[in-house]
Order: structure tokens, then sequence, then C-alpha cells
């Protein structure tokens, strides 16, 4: 209900995914057996154990993929197009970060991409702002791709090289390539 008002609040928003990345306890960004399990309660791409309880099931899944990405498109609303340098490196964190959650969430939720079928393909909804209300439609493979790449494609031209920082530029550039 309150936003920050500094860059550095923004960045704090940044700094807890950040730090469980590191402690090794990410949840959101690089996922864990927990994550899987909750996924595949909702996916048709199954791979993990199907001995889960329907208590563990969403009723929207929007819902869970929206916490794992608003504090992304809070800082993206507020921040991108600022001129300090702690501005360009958490807008260019946001959109790696954001671009790598979508990327896990298509390839644990949909079916591989084959570039014949890619408007065939059920992709994930797409939450590009902050909207606690937003509840998108889930629309094509190709869209997500789309969405993806081009998140990329921003923080790669925001060139954020401070390691302090996780996701850099290389970080930004490797996930492209996949």
């Amino acid at each position: 209900e309150i936003l920050p008002e500094t860059t550095e609040d923004y960045a704090s928003l940044l700094h807890t995914h950040l730090y469980n990345i590191e402690a090794g306890t990410s949840e959101k960004i690089l996922g864990n057996f927990n994550d899987v399990l909750r996924w595949e309660c909702f996916s048709d791409n199954l791979n993990a154990s199907l001995s889960t309880s329907v208590k563990n099931t969403p009723i929207y899944v929007g819902s869970y993929i929206s916490s794992a990405i608003y504090r992304f498109n809070v800082v993206l609303d507020n921040v991108k197009g600022k001129d300090s340098e702690l501005d360009k490196k958490i807008t260019a964190i946001a959109y790696t970060l954001r671009a790598v959650v979508y990327y896990n969430m298509m390839r644990e939720l949909c079916e591989p991409y084959e570039k014949q079928r890619a408007t065939e393909i059920m992709g994930v909804p797409i939450v590009d702002h902050f909207d606690m209300e937003a509840k998108p439609g889930r629309g094509n493979i190709q869209e997500t791709v789309d969405f993806i790449v081009e998140d990329l494609k921003k923080a790669i031209s925001l060139n954020q090289v401070d390691e302090k920082y996780i996701f850099t530029v290389d970080v930004a550039k490797a996930y492209l390539a996949k």
C-alpha cells in the first residue's frame, strides 16, 4: 500500500532476493523443491512428485506469479528512466531478475518451445507492471519468449557490471543465450 520514496528504498526490494540467492535459500529466482512442487500443482508439464495434497494447489496461478515478481515491477514502474548510477543498476537488475523468473516459469510450466507451433503452445501470464488486481490471461509461448528477450536486452543495454548485485550484464547475456 505504501511505495518506497528513495532509490535506496527501491534497491532494498531487490536486496532481499539477492541475499537469498547468495545464501542458497532463493525460492522465487532460482527455485527449490518446494517451488517445483507448487508449480507442478498447476502445470501440464509434470516432472515432480505427484504425492502432493490439494491444499497446495493455488486457486489462481497469477496470484503466485505476481507474488514472485511484484517487487521487480514496483522498481521498474518507479525507477526506470532516472539518471543516477544506482537507478540504472537496480533497473538493470530488476529487468534481469524478472526475465530469469519468467524463463524459469516458462521452462517449468510450459511445453518445450517449438518455433513452428510457438503461437499455439500456451505460455505464462505476463505481468509487466505493478497492479495487485491484475488477472492477465495466459498467452502463447512466443509472447512469453519475446517478453523475456526484451527484458534481457533492456538489462544488457544498461551495462550493469557491479558484481555486488550478482546479476551483471554477463548474467543477462548468459540467459539471453539460453
